[in-house]
């Protein structure tokens, strides 16, 4: 059975991880939501109880032990390779997975949106999640189902949970966004990077804008999709940032790439 404490906090998902684990599991789990760490904690009892011979909360049989101590061979978290799921890492997992194992496998993928996932590491994948090797589960962690690629969607059972009170923003150092022309960009840029604040943070709620804008304006396809584009180009910068683009050349790349 799945802890007590995680039951609490996530009451529906558990029961429901819990009673596929017990009778009928899927081959695969999508679980929504901006709760990370309730995820982890999920996927990983649904991994000690498919490896516990006596599924029992409090058993410390060797499987149970490997699961706590994150040492068991057969739970697998596929992080990314630097910021996407590359096709390498996929096709020697989908290698692995043929190969026979005592254990039940599950394969977590703790950042599984369209950003990390792209079609070419998913179409690799596809098959075996269709017809996955016998013991094997696979999970995928999103914010949003709308986040995850449609081919991984349909063969895959939505879990969602319950969200976490996440902080509020503060958009003020945003101020006029987005600038409107290309002086105001530049303009824009050297205001930003004399605020007190890392360019990392004022990306991420440039980001966070965007996403609440799109949100409230949904009905507004043309809007929607102007603005998933721009994003795209914010996730561009950051790793232009985190490859040592200066700040400022990043900054008003993004700003006139909206113009």
């Amino acid at each position: 059975m799945f802890s007590s404490e995680i039951k609490e906090k996530q009451p529906f998902a558990a029961r429901f991880l819990e009673e596929s684990a017990l009778t009928r599991l899927n081959s695969s789990y999508i679980l929504t939501g901006n709760n990370t760490e309730d995820m982890l904690i999920l996927a990983k009892e649904t991994a000690r109880i498919l490896n516990c011979a006596y599924k029992t909360e409090d058993c410390t049989c060797v499987n149970c032990s490997w699961v706590r101590q994150d040492t068991h061979p057969a739970v697998i978290m596929m992080e990314p390779e630097k910021t996407v799921v590359t096709i390498a890492q996929a096709r020697e997992l989908k290698q692995s997975l043929f190969v026979s194992s005592q254990y039940h496998r599950v394969i977590i993928f703790p950042k599984a949106d369209y950003k990390t996932l792209h079609s070419e590491s998913a179409n690799a994948l596809l098959k075996i999640i269709e017809e996955p090797p016998q013991s094997v589960t696979f999970f995928f962690f999103t914010r949003d189902r709308e986040d995850m690629l449609d081919t991984i969607v349909s063969r895959s059972q939505i879990v969602p949970l319950r969200y976490a009170t996440e902080p509020v923003l503060d958009f003020s150092v945003l101020g006029e966004f987005p600038p409107a022309s290309r002086e105001d960009a530049l303009m824009y840029a050297e205001k930003l990077l004399k605020a007190d604040l890392p360019p990392e943070d004022v990306l991420e709620r440039m980001q966070q804008y965007l996403i609440l804008n799109i949100k409230e304006n949904s009905v507004n396809r043309e809007f929607c999709l102007k603005n998933i584009d721009y994003l795209k180009n914010i996730q561009k910068a950051g790793s232009e940032l985190k490859s040592y683009v200066s700040p400022q050349a990043v900054l008003d790349s993004l700003l006139l790439s909206r113009l």
